[in-house]
């Protein structure tokens, strides 16, 4: 079948202790891989993981280590994931396979003690068990002559199997059962035309999405760019819609939680334009681009009714610059930054979690004799949080982290790498009351087994 193969198998085991307070994790991880060249040009690739995980933590909006109890939930996880990526089908010199075949397959159990949160959260014990399969199938209908059209399909199954107790107050019934079985089938149809002539690129693209349960829902989406008389300047823009529906935690969670059995699915309608310019004698990139967002029902958590909710029309308008340098054939410097407006058009207010400003930048170092080194910053404005034991903070303040990280090629089969998280030792908060990790060393040795 095949005439040649690649071969990856890998074993990794992680741990931090009291890192960020009395925080506890530790996790066991198991990953293989199989690519197989076929005839025709057409290849295929088998991927496994397997990982065993625990963590001790502050519940989400209990005010952590700083304004809450102090007590840790308890949370054993093992996850299970299988891939599948076969693609065939005689293609034009040079061109890839005209047929590609995928699937997947993800499990994820957990067992997990929360304390409670007063006044709002009672206490938890619950085991849950998730499952996702998902099968595609997507061909190129036509190619050449500057069109391209492709074509596909899916099916995915969604299943969640959750036996829970509440802990309440006995004069509000003691202990009550949120056990839930709920599962989920989705389809979905989609087709892309992308036609160039000369300087000009047109995509025209459509999704179909048939949920169970639930009238289709259809995606359409449209994008142009244009490089004017073939040169550096490259404009662009776009426009489309989107569907999404809510999770399974949010849809049938006990209303204890928040879980809203009456969630209806999130629509998004998007635009953006964007000019990019390369200066090839100094192999420098630059980009910027404007975007505007409508979400429909988008689906969020608000405190005051302690539920979870569609937002009826949330709005985000923004800018992206973006910068790419190689000075140096070993030398790469990269850059984003992001400003944004997000507002809930029915309150006027701000969303949570939402910064106005965020980046990042990365510098890229290969000095040779197979070392290469990476510097790399991260920017956080500050962003709305609300946490139940300080109700009179509503903001967590932005941060700025460094870290460093390498790896060197020990020999053909063997890499050494490691990572400095938070190399200045910054002390921030994520959340209001959750405290960054602080300055932390990740060592680790790979070795490949195969081609």
């Amino acid at each position: 079948m095949g005439e040649r193969g690649d071969y990856f198998a890998g074993v990794s085991y992680e741990e931090e202790r009291e890192r960020v307070a009395a925080e506890r994790f530790e996790q066991l991880e198991l990953s293989a891989k199989a690519a197989f060249a076929l005839r025709d040009g057409g290849s295929l690739r088998l991927t496994t993981r397997i990982a065993d995980w625990r963590a001790r933590d502050y519940p989400e909006a209990s005010g952590g280590p700083r304004f809450g109890s102090g007590e840790l939930r308890r949370t054993d996880h093992d996850e299970l994931g299988l891939g599948l990526d076969l693609r065939f089908g005689a293609a034009a010199a040079g061109g890839a396979p005209r047929h590609r075949l995928n699937g997947a397959f993800y499990q994820h159990r957990l067992d997990r003690r929360s304390p409670g949160v007063f006044p709002l959260v009672p206490p938890s014990r619950e085991s849950t068990t998730y499952r996702r399969s998902r099968l595609g199938w997507a061909s190129a209908v036509l190619g050449g002559r500057g069109l391209v059209l492709h074509a596909g399909a899916e099916i995915e199954n969604e299943e969640g199997d959750n036996d829970s107790v509440l802990a309440l107050p006995p004069f509000l019934g003691g202990e009550v059962t949120g056990d839930y079985r709920i599962d989920r089938t989705t389809g979905g149809l989609y087709a892309e035309l992308i036609r160039q002539r000369g300087d000009l690129v047109l995509e025209l693209g459509a999704r179909l999405d048939l949920p169970q349960g639930r009238g289709a829902e259809l995606s359409p989406r449209l994008a142009v760019a244009y490089r004017p008389g073939g040169g550096a300047t490259r404009l662009r823009g776009s426009v489309g819609r989107a569907f999404k529906l809510p999770s399974f935690f949010a849809l049938a969670s006990p209303p204890q939680l928040g879980g809203n059995p009456e969630l209806e699915p999130e629509v998004a309608i998007g635009a953006d334009v964007g000019v990019e310019h390369e200066m090839p004698g100094a192999d420098l990139t630059l980009g910027v681009t404007l975007f505007a967002n409508r979400f429909d029902d988008l689906v969020d958590f608000d405190f005051e009714r302690f539920t979870h909710l569609n937002r009826a029309r949330v709005d985000a308008v923004g800018l992206e610059l973006h910068l790419r340098w190689t000075p140096r054939s070993w030398l790469t410097f990269a850059a984003d930054l992001t400003r944004q407006e997000v507002e809930d058009r029915t309150t006027g207010a701000g969303l949570r979690g939402r910064p106005e400003w965020a980046g990042s930048a990365r510098l890229r170092l290969a000095p040779g004799a197979g070392a290469v080194l990476w510097l790399d910053g991260q920017l956080v404005g500050a962003r709305l949080d609300q946490q139940i034991p300080v109700p009179s903070r509503t903001v967590a303040p932005g941060y700025a982290l460094v870290g460093l990280a390498g790896s060197w090629q020990l020999a053909r089969r063997w890499q050494l790498r490691g990572r400095i998280d938070n190399l200045m030792d910054r002390d921030y908060e994520t959340f209001i009351g959750f405290p960054g990790a602080s300055r932390g060393l990740r060592l680790g040795l790979r070795h490949r087994i195969g081609g």
